[in-house]
């Protein structure tokens, strides 16, 4: 882990506050469950409020069921290729599904998002993260093809354009469609998993741990701190809070970006906010991905 001392204090928080069980730096295996068949589930649908049940695509040749979020930059890049896919593939037995497992994500700002970029499948609300947890999901961005037997046949990025700070012209391999049409004709995708760039999902509810008013940091805390600066004292090293440590630090170094009407994808106004996007924030801060730190003043 690599600990910046500027911005020790915003990764302190979302050590802090970040979820303890399931986290996007916990990266499993590419290929996890592949072949494999996805049990029934029924979610509702954002947009219409009404229950969606997976299994009533039967008769479908294929199906995709796409994790996403409403303040993803590279989830909003995908959207209007899933819309194009659907339509493309939808007379041919396929159904694009996406699935949001934010636990802080509600319906009414899901369909909003939904009607905005003009959606034309279901947004299927996993609020406690079920769907995710069975099917291993920890970032948005991530596909997974089933068959029409609801093995699943495929699952990883839907293609090759857009990473974290990469952009491609167009995509060079379009993992998705590839596979659509390997099922479709009855054939094995050639390429049946693939990494996953995408934002971390917050599938299990964020809580903060109690702490005492005045108490040593946690040792997970002293030990960022150490790796940064291996002569601290970590005796000095107090309990580390919203208000006295990070607010100031969101203020001058976040807060320009990271609100209503300006170029960052959501805001970090509130401590809501940051607690909220804790998980994104220590694994951006943590690669050194943000603050943009060539970013032109």
């Amino acid at each position: 882990m690599r600990v910046f001392g500027l911005f020790r204090p915003l990764l302190t928080l979302a050590l802090l506050v970040a979820p303890w069980t399931a986290r996007a730096g916990d990266e499993k295996p590419i290929d996890r469950l592949l072949g494999e068949t996805v049990s029934d589930f029924t979610l509702t649908n954002a947009r219409d409020g009404k229950p969606f049940r997976l299994y009533d695509l039967e008769g479908h040749k294929a199906a995709v069921l796409v994790f996403t979020g409403i303040e993803c930059p590279i989830g909003d890049l995908y959207l209007p290729r899933l819309v194009e896919l659907q339509k493309k593939y939808a007379d041919q037995g396929v159904a694009v599904v996406a699935i949001n497992s934010n636990t802080t994500e509600g319906n009414e700002a899901v369909a909003r998002h939904a009607e905005e970029f003009g959606l034309n499948f279901p947004v299927l609300q996993d609020k406690d993260g079920q769907v995710a947890g069975r099917l291993e999901v920890v970032r948005t961005c991530e596909a997974i093809l089933v068959d029409g037997e609801a093995r699943i046949r495929y699952r990883g990025a839907i293609d090759d354009q857009y990473g974290y700070g990469t952009r491609k012209d167009r995509p060079v391999r379009p993992y998705l469609v590839e596979a659509v049409e390997a099922v479709l004709a009855n054939k094995e995708p050639e390429t049946t998993a693939t990494s996953v760039a995408g934002c971390p999902i917050d599938w299990v509810e964020t809580k903060v741990r109690p702490l005492p008013r005045i108490s040593a940091a946690p040792e997970v805390v002293v030990e960022a701190m150490r790796e940064a600066d291996p002569d601290i004292d970590a005796s000095s090293l107090g309990e580390v809070t919203y208000s006295k440590d990070v607010a100031s630090l969101l203020q001058n170094r976040c807060q320009s970006c990271h609100r209503p009407g300006q170029v960052g994808p959501f805001s970090l106004l509130t401590y809501d906010d940051a607690k909220r996007h804790a998980d994104g924030i220590h694994e951006v801060v943590d690669a050194r991905r943000m603050p943009p730190w060539h970013a032109d003043p």
